[in-house]
């Protein structure tokens, strides 16, 4: 009976014995340099922002798999301010990818250079500043952090206004004055102003002015003040009775 038991126990053995082997040279090649990151491909990077890239790159050369640090890495990427995220992926065969998206600028503040506001109404300091870029005036206490969770002013609306600036004529000299209210009125460059108010109803308060511009084509070249607070209501102001910016 003893002789059976014992070779039971050695058939039992046996499975044990390979699972460890498995176990073994799994650590072994995800913990051996095998496994490092030898080639590292780059996604959307801009062309001004790769050097920095590659500079943190350079931390997952030859460094194993299982020890690559991926959240030390996208916080890093995520360090410059352009950049809105990012992601690393790597496998065990030596190959890794990093795809970097970055913030679309809508809008320079003004007083401010280089400081950008985001198709999402992100407030960042910007490396690149597009020549094209209409400006936001706000007001100081704007800017402090609570401001916008007050209510004064809503970034992404403020945004999106920015953004359909260009439906009424080049905006390189346009700014939008945000007021401690929260009321926007658009200068263009050509001295034209559009009164939009409050920022609820933005859809209506655009289609007002098209079809303002339908009629009367040549508006705003002409220095003239348009008014749409109350869609539907509008008023036309004429160029020597337009407030000043």
């Amino acid at each position: 009976m003893a002789r059976r038991r014992r070779r039971r126990s050695r058939f039992r053995l046996v499975p044990v014995l390979w699972l460890l082997l498995l176990v073994n040279t799994g650590f072994g090649v995800v913990f051996s340099s095998v496994t490092a990151v030898r080639k590292v491909r780059v996604v959307g990077a801009r062309e001004y922002d790769r050097q920095r890239l590659e500079t943190i790159l350079d931390a997952l050369r030859e460094v194993p798999c299982a020890r690559v640090d991926r959240p030390a890495i996208e916080t890093a990427v995520l360090a410059e301010g352009d950049v809105a995220k990012a992601s690393l992926e790597r496998n065990p065969f030596g190959r890794a990818t990093l795809r970097v998206t970055y913030r679309r600028a809508v809008a320079e503040l003004e007083g401010h250079p280089g400081m950008l506001l985001s198709t999402d109404g992100v407030l960042f300091a910007g490396r690149y500043v597009s020549a094209g870029l209409p400006k936001v005036r706000l007001p100081e206490v704007a800017l402090e952090p609570n401001a916008a969770l007050a209510g004064l002013w809503e970034p992404r609306r403020v945004a999106e206004l920015c953004r359909r600036a260009a439906e009424f004529g080049p905006v390189q000299k346009a700014v939008l004055d945000v007021d401690s209210t929260g009321r926007l009125c658009l200068n263009m460059g050509s001295g034209a102003q559009i009164v939009f108010g409050s920022s609820e109803q933005l859809d209506e308060k655009f289609d007002e002015v098209h079809r303002i511009l339908q009629t009367h084509p040549n508006l705003l070249e002409d220095g003239f003040g348009v008014n749409v607070t109350a869609p539907g209501k509008s008023v036309l102001t004429p160029p020597s009775n337009q407030k000043k910016p």
